[in-house]
């Protein structure tokens, strides 16, 4: 443990951990889920190398969940083993460690570890909801915004998450600029990174796209913070160059 919180020395124990990996094989799925929360207890949520496929802790915990929802007596039992684990530790780091598996899994696993993340997968749309829907500062979102779900969410939950956001759209309760300033990233609470748009493009077909749904303004003017009005002209920046030179309804 004071290796996990020491960071001259975390990378030591997570090196020394992969390289005894093939241990995990002899523990029982209640030890490997243990195991799973005890280490991520010790890790801050945004320790990159849990996201890190080809190196880091994600090579050490996605074993231990792998074993431990698959060797599960039963499917609602490893279904409880992810819930008690992303409740205690949070849903970013379960998502990042789970979005990124270090080596190819069999079919019959893959079935397996979606059962058990029904739960998991729910909340995280609940999430991406709340993110699309909410205003909240750049400090309230973090961690907790669409962008940080990205890698997890597969196209199955895009659906679900269009399913329940294109009523909005047309009750015009929120419009495509409220929505793209979710898709805009930032280094800071003052600087502003970059639009995302094929990932907007999973929530908001190009082909759906209106000009009218985006904000206008003074191009020439600076963007000097993160407020969810400057990310959303920010986008629309982006997005009418994009419908000017080439409208949606002659693409194809």
């Amino acid at each position: 443990i004071e290796c996990l919180t020491d960071s001259d020395r975390n990378s030591l124990v997570r090196t020394k951990l992969e390289m005894n990996n093939d241990l995990v094989a002899e523990a029982t799925s209640a030890q490997c889920a243990s195991a799973a929360t005890a280490i991520t207890t010790h890790l801050d949520p945004e320790e990159p190398s849990l996201r890190f496929f080809s190196w880091g802790w994600v090579r050490v915990l996605h074993p231990l969940f792998l074993r431990a929802i698959c060797t599960a007596a039963t499917p609602t039992e490893a279904e409880q083993i992810v819930t008690n684990h992303y409740r205690t530790c949070g849903l970013v780091a379960i998502t990042h460690v789970l979005a990124h598996p270090p080596y190819a899994i069999s079919a019959d696993n893959r079935a397996k570890i979606k059962h058990a993340t029904t739960t998991l997968r729910k909340d995280v749309c609940d999430a991406v909801i709340r993110d699309l829907t909410t205003n909240r500062t750049q400090d309230q979102r973090r961690m907790s915004q669409v962008l940080t779900f990205l890698d997890y969410l597969d196209d199955e939950m895009w659906t679900q998450i269009r399913e329940r956001i294109d009523p909005m759209l047309d009750a015009r309760t929120i419009t495509q600029g409220d929505l793209a300033a979710r898709f805009v990233s930032t280094f800071s609470e003052e600087d502003i990174n970059k639009f995302h748009r094929d990932e907007f493009e999973k929530l908001v077909p190009f082909a759906s796209w209106r000009s009218d749904q985006f904000p206008e303004d003074d191009t020439s003017s600076l963007l000097e913070d993160t407020t969810l009005e400057s990310l959303a002209i920010y986008a629309a920046r982006i997005v009418r160059p994009i419908l000017e030179a080439q409208p949606p309804e002659t693409t194809g």
